[in-house]
């Protein structure tokens, strides 16, 4: 026969076992919500405006905490190139250079010649919008380039962002037969692994010298 006395403390010991499994399962669905509330999504806005030979880029990061590292623009139509980059204007507080083509005065037959305008970019932050212009010749002569198509038909835009969880760059395939152009992008990225809170762990830990506890007990 059990002694009322520990008979009493087991069921208190029950009890409180009982109130803080519930708080720890509560704990662990607060840390999940929390996760779920904070899954970022990962995006830009991209319009394309100008002369079919002098288009223009209007990049706008609408992420809602990512960073954009870099991109880049590559041309649909091979038998053309950029010739050149021209106005470029970066983020707020931010820089903004070009791997390939040169910056600044086209070159009439010669410069480098890119199918591709390669940037990097720095501190363009979500909520902030960058742009430059390019000059597009053919690759045998320089001559007046009137078609679209030149650059949409096969063309795309990159953007790489400071985000681990993304496999590579969002990309932008173009689409034929516009004069202007303008497309958005998103996508959800992963969120990383949602800590349980230091209570958590104290109550899981309680609940370790609880349930030793009771084992002495019943014995």
């Amino acid at each position: 026969m059990v002694p009322l006395f520990r008979h009493i403390q087991f069921v208190q010991g029950v009890t409180i076992l009982k109130k803080l499994i519930t708080m720890a399962v509560v704990s662990t669905a607060l840390a999940g919500a929390a996760g779920a509330a904070g899954a970022a999504t990962v995006g830009f806005d991209l319009t394309i405006s100008g002369e079919a030979n002098g288009p223009v880029f209007s990049l706008a990061n609408t992420s809602s905490a990512a960073t954009i590292t870099g991109g880049r623009a590559v041309i649909g139509n091979t038998a053309y190139n950029f010739d050149c980059v021209s106005n470029p204007v970066a983020p707020a507080g931010g820089t903004l250079g070009f791997t390939t083509p040169e910056v600044g005065t086209c070159y009439p037959g010669g410069g480098m010649r890119p199918d591709e305008i390669v940037f990097q970019v720095t501190d363009f932050d979500p909520g902030e919008t960058l742009s430059f212009g390019t000059d597009i010749d053919r690759d045998f002569s320089d001559t007046s380039v009137y078609d679209f198509n030149v650059l949409l038909n096969g063309g795309r835009f990159e953007v790489t962002f400071a985000v681990p969880d993304l496999n590579g760059p969002l990309v932008a395939q173009f689409q034929p037969g516009q004069k202007s152009y303008s497309v958005s992008v998103t996508t959800g990225a992963t969120p990383s692994a949602v800590p349980l809170p230091a209570g958590g762990v104290l109550i899981l830990t309680a609940l370790g010298a609880l349930g030793a506890a009771a084992r002495r007990k019943t014995r």
